[in-house]
């Protein structure tokens, strides 16, 4: 057999080894291309190699007929540059470093002359890409070591971006890491890889731990996020690509130790801290670094270790009882008997407006670890491995006291990558690699609620969650105890194949997914009343439970198969067409145990059926991308590009549909009662009675956006660029929750409006309320993205970034997470889609970023004692400024009588006084109304709606307050840091930091409530929580931190 049998016998082994996940994610290297010319022409035959400084690793190939080279899949890092040919003088370029998913267009020139003189020229590649067509950008590893990151989060730096908003209502919720859209896609639909391995944690969502932090830093050396319609060698998701490379060893030994911390002396109060009181804080982050060469030019290795302890106190705000509640006659002549004992549940207040607070202080810390090895194996094949594992814990405050909760998770990831040189024009790399995250919820609760039966809604089951209107719910979280994890294999192959004209790439991938959810769904059961007066009174809108028998856990697997073709083609020398197709269908999704069922027809089905969850959608996952690059003027200054993707979400839907099947009969289903006197226990539904489901459309459709931009791209001055870009989205078959059951209107009333009287059937008598995922929203997303960048040069680099973006849509939340709070879950009124067409919750108008690094000019003599003090300085800044996201002002109680989702609070909305804008509800003053004063400011913490601008719905009807139409809270924030470099001894030095996080001490206030009335009667005061906010950012933080390096 021959090297190269052998070679490919090798790798095909390996592509068969695992059958693997992560149905995304493509190279994380970079390519150099260009042209050999002289005076006259283009030179064919002349030999280019190019060398990585760092580890010796060189590559050679000749030139083509045309005089071109191109030389695909090579590490980051810097590299030097040699072209050569008999009768003219060896050309050298110097200083020319790749950035991860990079397309440098390096050409060369060569004199007359003999081959060993030699010309040097030093130089970083274009800064214009003039051969790509993607919209996307680079993290440089300066800008990841320098700028002020809080809790030292690298993802944070993704937010720099055009084109990305983060979604603030759902990261500063309960669900950990930093949550954003990408080109408008859903917070759902964003890849993260790291040496092209999926980094997702078990939500599916982000990279980050349970405490929301993602460590690391220092094991990073740069990433690439990609946001608009990128290469075919990417798949599985629809929003952005976020490619990470892990720090690798080089020929030089290198690492470093550090320390960052902070304490309560060196932070403001928070606003919602009590006056004079201060709660505890302190964070201690360290940990260090270090690689280098085993055997020089041939074997590295490179490990990083982190750890950081968190303890934070919080001031907590609750809206309680008031103190007539707790006795007959204050509020009502007599309290219910069953109700009594939980009105003794609820603490005193002790603030104004019957608000209790609380500081609670909450520990967490994060462990992470990372080891890689690299081998340079011949001058044709290099391999490396590496290994990445996170371990993270919490504990938090829920919303009074006594009901604190933990959680915990460990994520490991495995990778192992071979790349082969068969010949000058054909290189290959096979990955393999396994990803294992895991997430553990729990809850504690006060000795009486597990054994007093007082309080047991369920027979041996602690108590549930009570929700009254204007009183914040009290119990732990519905969904606990809860349980995320995941296995997930991967085996992929890529291959370059240069042919004149043509650079192909085509790929495979082989994804296998094992995704476990276990959840606990209102297992206390829950109890929702619409005000004080009836929860005193012992009347309900509803109460819920699991079904006796119900088993919410599920284990899910399928195997998704990615293939690719990828064509670069120089139509010309100045103009190059990106042509690709990426197919990738994947097996039906299969429960581990055989629990598996599905309702195919809600109007015609009496049981579940067994068998598959719903029909196989992926099989027809075709995903055409096309783009363009003109170089205008043949220079590398000036490009006109141009793309067009289309491109389908795949395996992170895993999680929510496995929650979505949890209620899915026999196995499990929810036992939900309406408007019935209050028990402890709940009375279920006698056997028989229609069921409340939680399923997946049986016909479900595969979500997929196209993607669209238009750019231009110019080299202003030397090293800055600027760019002006159009990107715009198109979704289709969205996932969202709808009611698959509803309540047709007995009548239309003369002004349109549909009125239920509260009795009509639901369309299927088989069942009662139905929460359903359906892939039946659409979105839209168009976008002006300004970007200016100047790439480091004399000490400075910047960018800033603008967006102006609008995304609209008709719902396409998959759940409440997806919102944030920030509006119902799913639409008021199910036979009239395009009521609901309006901002998505993600869509933010304006978004400007801006960071810098600067290394001050050194202006003393070294030695002196003024060079000691005053030279080598740093400064690094953030400068961050958003528009609020928009939300709907709701109901508590089901006040059209539709039944959706059996009535949950939330969902209908108030009538709109004739006359108001949208967008003078949030500005102004109050009209006064009940309690609130007329000539109130709104806008403020205290009231940032104004409530006397809703009225209550004719009993029967739809509000007429419009969807999404009112906005939160913008964002601004400043970040600085100041750092001290002190040379030691040759390579070693110490940097003394401070950071400083929302320098100005801005608040950034958080989501209001958005419940405006009870609605149990036509005429009410608003509710005392009716646009009350009760959080806030942080405020201004210092960081001190000390690091040795060398």
């Amino acid at each position: 057999m021959t090297t190269y049998h052998r070679a490919v016998a090798a790798q095909l082994a390996v592509l068969l080894l695992v059958i693997g996940a992560a149905p995304l994610f493509a190279q994380s290297t970079a390519t150099i291309v260009g042209v050999v010319r002289d005076s006259g022409g283009v030179l064919p035959g002349a030999t280019v190699t190019v060398r990585n400084v760092d580890t010796g690793l060189t590559r050679s190939v000749p030139t083509g007929g045309d005089g071109a080279f191109r030389f695909p899949a090579l590490p980051v890092g810097p590299y030097e540059i040699r072209a050569e040919l008999s009768g003219f003088r060896t050309s050298v370029r110097s200083g020319v470093r790749l950035q991860v998913g990079q397309e440098a267009v390096l050409d060369m020139v060569l004199e007359l002359g003999s081959i060993q003189e030699t010309v040097t020229v030093t130089g970083e590649a274009p800064l214009v890409e003039t051969t790509t067509s993607a919209l996307g950008a680079v993290v440089t590893a300066a800008e990841i070591a320098s700028l002020p990151l809080e809790g030292r989060n690298y993802i944070g730096l993704t937010m720099m971006q055009p084109g990305v908003s983060e979604s603030r209502t759902i990261s500063n919720s309960a669900y950990p890491g930093t949550w954003f859209s990408s080109s408008g896609a859903p917070p759902r639909s964003n890849g993260y890889s790291l040496d092209g391995a999926d980094m997702r944690n078990g939500t599916g969502v982000t990279t980050s731990s349970v405490t929301g932090q993602t460590l690391g830093l220092d094991g990073i050396q740069e990433y690439r996020v990609l946001t608009n319609a990128f290469p075919a060698e990417y798949g599985g998701v629809m929003g952005s690509q976020t490619v990470m490379v892990s720090k690798a060893g080089i020929n030089q030994f290198q690492g470093s130790v550090f320390q960052y911390h902070r304490d309560r002396n060196l932070e403001a109060a928070n606003y919602f801290d009590d006056p004079g009181t201060r709660t505890e804080f302190s964070r201690n982050n360290y940990g260090g670094s270090f690689g280098g060469p085993i055997r020089r030019n041939r074997f590295f290795f490179h490990g990083t270790i982190e750890y950081a302890r968190v303890r934070r106190g919080t001031t907590n705000i609750a809206n309680t009882l008031p103190a007539a509640a707790h006795v007959d006659g204050g509020l009502v002549p007599r309290i219910h008997p069953a109700i009594k004992p939980l009105v003794d549940l609820y603490p005193l207040p002790n603030a104004p407006g019957d608000r209790y607070t609380f500081v609670f202080t909450q520990p967490a810390s994060d462990l992470y670890g990372q080891v890689r090895l690299d081998a340079n194996l011949s001058k044709n094949s290099t391999m490396f491995g590496r290994y990445t594992v996170t371990d993270g814990d919490i504990t938090a405050p829920t919303t009074f006291p006594g009901y604190p909760t933990h959680a915990e998770t460990r994520n490991r990831f495995l990778t192992l990558s071979e790349n082969h040189i068969f010949s000058p024009t054909v290189v290959s790399t096979t990955r393999v690699s396994n990803s294992r995250p895991d997430a553990h919820y729990t809850a504690d609760y006060p000795g009486q609620l597990l054994t007093d039966p007082r309080y047991n809604f369920l027979p041996g089951e602690a108590m549930g969650v009570i929700s009254i209107g204007g009183v914040t719910d009290l119990g732990p979280s519905a969904n606990f105890p809860r349980a995320f994890g995941g296995k997930e294999y991967t085996a992929s192959n890529d291959t370059n194949v240069s042919a004149g004209r043509s650079s192909w790439k085509f790929g495979v991938r082989v994804n296998r997914v094992e995704q476990f959810v276990q959840q606990a769904f209102s297992r206390g059961g829950q109890a929702s009343f619409a005000n004080v007066t009836a929860f005193l009174q012992g009347l309900p809108n509803f109460t819920r439970a699991p079904s006796p028998g119900s088993f919410n856990s599920k284990t899910l697997t399928f195997t998704s198969v990615g293939v690719y073709a990828q064509n670069d083609f120089r139509a010309s020398d100045r103009l190059t067409l990106n042509l690709g197709l990426r197919y990738e269908p994947q097996t039906r999704y299969k429960e581990k145990f055989g629990r598996e069922s599905a309702i195919r027809n809600i109007l015609t089905d009496a049981q579940a059926t067994l068998g598959p969850l719903f029909k196989n959608n992926t099989l027809d996952n075709i995903s055409p991308r096309l783009g363009f690059a003109w170089d205008v003027r043949g220079n590398g200054k000036t490009a006109v590009k141009g793309a067009a993707a289309r491109l389908y979400d795949l395996g992170n839907m895993a999680t929510p549909l496995v929650q979505a099947v949890a209620g899915t009969p026999p196995f499990s289903s929810l036992s939900r009662v309406n408007n019935a006197p209050f028990t402890v226990p709940f009375e279920l539904p006698a056997e028989g009675s229609p069921q409340a489901l939680r399923i997946i459309d049986y016909n479900l459709a595969a979500p997929n956006m196209w993607h669209y931009n238009v750019s231009v791209e110019r080299e202003l001055f030397a090293n800055i660029a600027l760019t002006v870009a159009y990107a715009g989205s198109r979704g289709v078959h969205l996932i969202r929750t709808a009611e698959g059951n509803p309540r047709m209107p007995s009548q239309t009333l003369p002004d349109g409006r549909p009125f239920w009287t509260g009795q009509e059937p639901r369309l299927s008598p088989y069942w009662n309320t139905v929460e359903l995922k359906v892939a039946d929203s659409s979105s839209k997303y168009n976008s002006l993205q300004l970007r200016l960048n100047q790439r480091l040069s004399r000490g400075l680099q910047f960018q800033n970034s603008l967006t102006w973006a609008k995304a609209t849509d008709n719902y396409s939340t998959f759940s409440n997470t997806d919102t944030g709070g920030a509006e119902g879950q799913t639409s008021d009124y199910p036979f009239d889609r395009d009521r609901d067409w309006a901002p998505m919750p993600t869509d933010v108008r304006l978004n400007y970023r801006f960071n810098l690094v600067y290394r001050l000019p050194d202006a003393f003599k070294p030695g002196s004692v003024a060079g000691a003090l005053l030279n080598t300085w740093q400064v690094a800044t953030i400068v961050q400024a958003t528009s609020g996201q928009p939300f709907t002002p709701g109901l508590m109680t089901n006040r059209s009588r539709s039944g959706q989702l059996g009535g949950q609070a939330g969902l209908d909305r108030p009538d709109l006084i004739p006359g108001v804008r949208p967008e003078d509800v949030t500005t102004g003053v109050s009209r006064g109304c009940g309690n609130i004063k007329a000539g109130t400011p709104v806008g403020t913490a205290d009231l940032w709606f104004d409530p006397c601008a809703f009225t209550i719905p004719q009993l029967g009807t739809l509000g007429n307050a419009p969807r999404n139409a009112f906005r939160l809270p913008g964002y601004s924030r400043v970040d600085l840091s100041f750092m001290k470099m002190i040379p030691l001894r040759g390579s070693v030095r110490t940097e003394l930091r401070v950071d400083v996080f929302n320098v100005l001490n801005r608040v950034n206030l958080g989501l209001p409530d958005r419940t405006v009335y009870g609605a149990l009667a036509n005429v009410e005061n608003p509710l005392v929580t009716a646009g009350l906010i009760t959080s806030a950012d942080a405020a201004r933080q210092a960081q001190l931190s000390v690091r040795l390096s060398f």
